[in-house]
């Protein structure tokens, strides 16, 4: 069991760390692809929330690793369920909507044969894991040759006010991009 948390306060986080090594757990500081937990008091929009919905894991309150330890110590049949443990939802955006944070393997694929490129190693690190997550591959912008940057299948994640950081046969590639889109038929 990997599990990782968000937005949890040091005191909380300290409690599950104690509970996931008495359960044989492991907690990790940041999104893993091996992680199957995200453990939050409310949902927030989030990089790990991202990712665990993008990979379908359980996001949870502490409170269900709390009664899955007990359910173990006391030795119960059944052991708690993560759907019965969501966090509540407070991202404003989100709270009068239809969205669900429950695993749904079909998010997994969502990004299947997209690749996102992004503009710098420090953006790619942070972000590129929900690509990944998703089932999508990322990469630098700068690795890429102009027939990968102009495929249908490429996402360029940036700001255009970035572009002079951007090798010029990429600037002119995404120039004409840009130029193609805004062709009409």
């Amino acid at each position: 069991m990997v599990v990782t948390s968000s937005t949890l306060g040091s005191a909380e986080s300290a409690e599950l760390k104690n509970i996931l090594h008495k359960l044989g757990g492991h907690f990790v500081p940041e999104w893993k692809e091996k992680c199957d937990y995200v453990v939050m008091e409310k949902i927030t929009l989030t990089i790990k929330v991202t990712c665990a919905v993008l990979a379908a894991k359980f996001i949870v309150t502490p409170a269900f690793f709390k009664d899955y330890l007990s359910a173990v110590e006391t030795k119960k049949t059944t052991l708690p369920k993560p759907q019965d443990f969501m966090p509540p939802i407070v991202e404003a955006q989100l709270i009068n909507s239809n969205a669900s944070f429950a695993p749904n393997k079909k998010r997994t694929t969502i990004y299947k044969e997209k690749l996102f490129l992004f503009e710098n190693a420090k953006v790619l690190k942070k972000i590129g894991i929900c690509a990944r997550a998703g089932g999508g591959e990322a990469a630098l912008i700068t690795s890429v040759n102009q027939a990968t940057l102009k495929h249908k299948n490429t996402i360029i994640v940036g700001s255009s006010a970035n572009l002079s950081r951007i090798d010029e046969k990429f600037k002119t590639a995404i120039g004409e991009f840009r130029y193609a889109l805004n062709r009409k038929p």
